[in-house]
C-alpha cells in the first residue's frame, strides 16, 4: 500500500531526498545561490521554518527578513521570533559596507540547528564570483560538519569554454586540481575530474552526509545527443554520491535528468544487451484505472477475462517488464478493492480524488506517485489488458537509446497506448485539463523529439470500452449470451 509521500516528484526537495530536519550546503559555481532560493522556498510552501545563512559571504535575498546580531545567544531568540511569522529568515554575523552578509561560523551552526524552532539550514558553503566553475582554496568548502546533505554544484557553461578568468573562479588553482592547462579548452574529462574533487573536499568537511551534485545550466545544452553524452560519462565515472541531478535551478520544474552513479557499460561490442534499467534512467509504469465505465454500464475492469480480470492482465503485464516499479490509479470508491485485488503483488495502489474530471487528473496523481529518481514514467490503461510486457520493454529499450521525450507504440501507422514520457515534459502533463488525457502532449512537443515504434501487433490499439468490446474478447460472456 502507498504511504503517502510528501514532495512531488517535479520538486526539487523530492529529487534531492531531504528530511524532516536537515542542514544542506552548497557549495562549487554555476546557480548555488539560486538552487538554494528555490529549495528554501519549496521547504516554506511545505510548513518547514527555514534559515538561509552562509560560511563565506552572500547578498542577502530580497523580501526576506535578516538576522545580523553577533550575539549568539540574541541572535537565536530574534530568529525564533521571527520565524513565527515568517517561514524563511536569512542569517549573517554583520552587515558589510557592499551590502553582503558576513559568514557564521560552522561550530554556531552546528549550535544553531540544535535549536528546535528551525526545520532546515541551508547554507551557502563558498563562493565563485558568479562563475560556474572555480579553483578551492585550502580552507574550502567551509561546511558544519554535521551538515545531512551536500550538493557540489557545478555549471555545463563551463564545458569547452577556455580555462582563464572569465569563466573560471581562480583559474591558476583550478589548474593544479583539475589538471587543465591554462587558456586550454575545458573538456568532459577535466570537467569530471573537477567534479571528482569537489565531492572529495565536501565529503572530507561532512563525512557522514549524504552526496547529490547538481550540474547546472543543462538549458543551455540545444543539442540532445551532447547532453546525453555529458549525462552518460558523469554517470559511468562519478561514484560515492547517492544520485546525480542535471537542472536548470531558474526555471520553475528545475529537475530535467537525474541518473543513479557509477554505472560500468558493457563493452560497445558485446552482442548481449545489459540488463534493462541497470545504467539507464529509470522508468516508472502508471496504469490508469479510475474511469467511470460509463460506456461498458457497469464496473469493467473487475470482469472476468480467462482466469483473471481486465485489469489484473493490464498490470501484470507491467510487472513483468523492465519498468523500476508499477502505481496504480484508480477512485476512492474502488480502491478497497483494488488494493485487495493486488495485496500479494508489487503494486502501490494510489486514488484519485478528482477522477470526475477525467483522465488529465489521473494521470498528475500518478504522476505524484512516482519514485522521486524516476527519469521515465509510462502511462498504461487499466482496459487495455492484451498489451503483452514485450511491448513495454520495447518502449523502453528505445527509451534509452534516444531519450525521446515522448515514446509511443503504432500498429500499422496508428498511435496506440502505453506511453512513455520523460521527466523533462512533466510539467506539460501537470497543466492539461479534463478527458483528453496525454494526447495534446503531441501537439506540444518537437517531431524530431517523439519517438513513433511500429511494433506489429494490434494489442496497442485494443481496449475493451463497450458491452461488445467484452463479448468479442471474453469466451465466457460470449457462451453466456448464446445460452439466453
Amino acid at each position: 500500500m502507498l504511504v503517502e509521500k510528501k514532495w512531488h516528484p517535479l520538486t526539487l526537495a523530492g529529487v534531492l531526498g531531504i528530511k524532516k530536519r536537515e542542514m544542506i550546503a552548497v557549495y562549487g559555481g554555476g546557480g548555488k545561490t539560486t538552487l538554494l532560493n528555490s529549495l528554501a522556498r519549496e521547504l516554506a510552501q511545505a510548513g518547514k521554518k527555514v534559515i538561509l545563512t552562509t560560511t563565506t559571504k552572500i547578498f542577502p535575498p530580497q523580501d526576506i527578513p535578516v538576522v545580523t546580531n553577533p550575539q549568539p545567544s540574541e541572535a537565536w531568540q530574534q530568529l525564533e521570533q521571527l520565524l513565527a511569522y515568517h517561514p524563511i529568515v536569512c542569517l549573517g554575523s554583520a552587515l558589510l559596507p557592499q551590502g553582503k552578509l558576513a559568514g557564521m561560523a560552522p561550530d554556531l551552526l552546528v549550535e544553531l540547528f540544535k535549536q528546535k524552532f528551525v526545520s532546515h539550514i541551508l547554507v551557502e558553503a563558498d563562493g565563485s564570483a558568479q562563475k560556474p566553475i572555480k579553483g578551492y582554496a585550502s580552507y574550502e568548502p567551509v561546511i558544519p560538519p554535521t551538515a545531512g546533505l551536500i550538493l557540489p554544484v557545478i555549471g555545463l557553461d563551463a564545458l569547452g569554454a577556455r580555462v582563464d578568468e572569465k569563466l573560471v573562479h581562480r583559474p591558476e588553482l583550478f589548474s593544479l586540481q583539475s589538471g587543465a592547462e591554462i587558456s586550454e579548452y575545458l573538456d568532459i574529462d577535466c570537467f569530471i575530474r573537477c567534479l571528482d574533487f569537489m565531492i572529495r573536499r565536501g565529503v572530507k568537511s561532512a563525512p557522514s552526509a549524504r552526496v547529490v551534485p547538481v550540474i547546472n545550466k543543462v538549458d543551455l545544452m540545444s543539442d540532445d545527443l551532447d547532453m546525453r553524452a555529458v549525462a552518460m560519462a558523469v554517470q559511468e565515472e562519478v561514484g560515492g554520491v547517492e544520485r546525480i541531478i542535471f537542472s536548470a535551478t531558474r526555471e520553475v520544474s528545475p529537475v530535467k535528468i537525474v541518473l543513479q552513479p557509477g554505472c560500468t557499460r558493457k563493452d560497445p561490442g558485446d552482442s548481449v544487451p545489459a540488463t534493462l534499467g541497470t545504467c539507464e534512467p529509470a522508468v516508472s509504469c502508471v496504469v490508469l484505472a479510475a474511469g467511470s465505465g460509463k460506456r461498458m454500464g457497469r464496473e469493467k475492469l473487475f470482469l472476468p477475462l480467462g482466469e483473471k480480470t481486465i485489469l489484473e492482465h493490464a498490470v501484470d503485464s507491467a510487472l513483468q517488464s523492465g519498468a523500476k516499479e508499477v502505481i496504480l490509479v484508480t477512485r476512492p470508491r474502488s480502491k478497497k478493492a483494488v488494493s485487495k485485488l493486488f495485496q500479494d503483488k508489487n503494486v502501490r495502489v494510489v486514488t484519485n480524488p478528482r477522477h470526475r474530471e477525467g483522465m488529465a487528473s489521473s494521470l498528475q496523481a500518478g504522476l505524484a506517485a512516482v519514485n522521486h529518481a524516476a527519469q521515465g514514467v509510462i502511462f498504461a490503461l487499466g482496459d487495455q489488458p492484451f498489451v503483452t510486457p514485450a511491448v513495454y520493454d520495447a518502449l523502453i529499450k528505445s527509451y534509452h537509446q534516444r531519450w525521446s521525450l515522448i515514446t509511443a507504440p503504432l500498429y500499422q501507422g496508428e498511435r496506440g497506448n502505453p506511453v512513455l514520457l520523460d521527466r523533462r515534459i512533466w510539467p506539460l502533463v501537470m497543466e492539461l485539463e479534463g478527458d483528453t488525457g496525454g494526447r495534446e502532449l503531441f501537439s506540444r512537443v518537437a517531431e524530431e523529439k517523439v519517438a513513433l515504434l511500429e511494433l506489429g501487433t494490434a494489442e496497442v490499439l485494443q481496449d475493451i470500452d463497450t458491452q461488445e468490446d467484452y463479448q468479442r474478447f471474453s469466451p465466457a460472456e460470449k457462451n453466456n449470451n448464446m445460452g439466453k
